[in-house]
């Protein structure tokens, strides 16, 4: 009777196998492959890419791009100043992140609990959210009633008196970034309400462009981000006050155009010597000692369509040499490579 077959062994992985390639997976997971221009496929890193989606307007030009990020950052100084003269505490805020995103990959990627406050700001059209971690608004809440306004461990949800409290600071926020554009626009933001899970909000199709600004912002050893969510409809009437900028920074970059110099009509009288001159021609010492009364020197045919005037001592023009009305005459065809006329 023949022997059962045998199992195959099982190879079985050490530690050190697993925490290879569990590093493996986080160093594939860090970093993503971009195809560039020419089909040139490169390796870079995740937070070096900045995802496009198509179909959100005035986002894609680099110019553009730049301009919205400095006026994001004019934002988040100036929102630093006022929190730290409302909250009685030297508050920094920066600009972390500018990304453009879905609706739906922005409602999933919100955190629970989250403390969303939904806001419209008149008289653009569309629903945006500011976004404030709990622990980072029950911190403030704190502040507001005299406490020290340390960060809390526990994340819990706001209750209503903490919600229209926090809503004091969140509408000095709006306030103050309507205030970036408010040479242009007389913007008022309202806040409409407020919910704790991004799967109960509907405020517009999931597959609507949203503009995402990050900022982080820190007092102490606490550091927090919020983040501001945009509808990139709702932002077309302000994206185009940017183009106006931009059109200005590249005049400033272009070099100015050159321009012919002011004749001034009192040199008009004056007299200035021009003289035509063959194109050189080289010839050798020995050449020169034996020329004689009555040799010849031949020229290349076309050297009489390239004959030089000077004005004074310095060429200023070339020329075509012929006759006109029984003299010899250079018609002039272009300027003298190198000369300033």
């Amino acid at each position: 009777m023949a022997a059962p077959p045998q199992p195959p062994e099982i190879e079985s992985l050490t530690q050190a196998d697993v925490e290879a390639l569990l590093a493996q997976a986080a160093e594939e997971g860090a970093h993503a492959v971009v195809r560039k221009s020419g089909g040139v496929r490169q390796k870079l890193l995740r937070a070096e890419v900045r995802p496009h989606i198509f179909g959100a307007p005035a986002l894609a030009g680099t110019r553009e791009w730049r301009q919205l990020q400095r006026e994001q950052e004019a934002f988040a100084e100036q929102l630093a100043g006022r929190l730290s003269n409302d909250l009685r505490l030297d508050i920094a805020v920066r600009l972390a992140n500018l990304s453009t995103t879905t609706c739906r990959e922005y409602l999933g990627s919100l955190p629970e609990p989250a403390h969303l406050a939904l806001f419209r700001i008149e008289p653009l059209r569309g629903i945006s959210i500011l976004e404030v971690a709990p622990h980072l608004g029950l911190a403030m809440v704190d502040r507001l009633l005299g406490g020290p306004g340390q960060a809390s461990s526990i994340n819990r949800d706001l209750s209503d008196i903490e919600i229209a409290l926090l809503d004091q600071v969140l509408q000095v926020m709006l306030g103050q970034w309507c205030q970036q554009w408010a040479k242009k626009h007389d913007l008022r933001p309202r806040i409409l309400g407020h919910e704790n899970s991004g799967r109960y909000v509907q405020i517009a199709a999931a597959d609507a462009p949203f503009l995402v600004v990050t900022f982080d912002l820190r007092w102490g050893e606490f550091i927090e981000q919020l983040r501001l969510a945009f509808p990139c409809q709702m932002l077309e009437p302000l994206l185009r006050e940017l183009a106006p900028a931009v059109r200005a920074e590249e005049s400033a970059l272009r070099p100015p155009a050159p321009t012919s110099p002011k004749w001034n009509p009192g040199l008009g009288g004056i007299t200035v010597q021009i003289s035509a001159e063959w194109p050189p021609r080289q010839l050798s010492a020995g050449q020169v000692a034996r020329l004689k009364v009555g040799d010849v020197l031949e020229w290349d045919s076309a050297a009489s369509s390239e004959i030089r005037l000077k004005v004074a001592a310095s060429p200023k023009f070339v020329g075509r040499l012929g006759t006109r009305n029984g003299r010899w005459a250079v018609q002039v065809t272009g300027a003298y490579p190198g000369s300033n006329q």
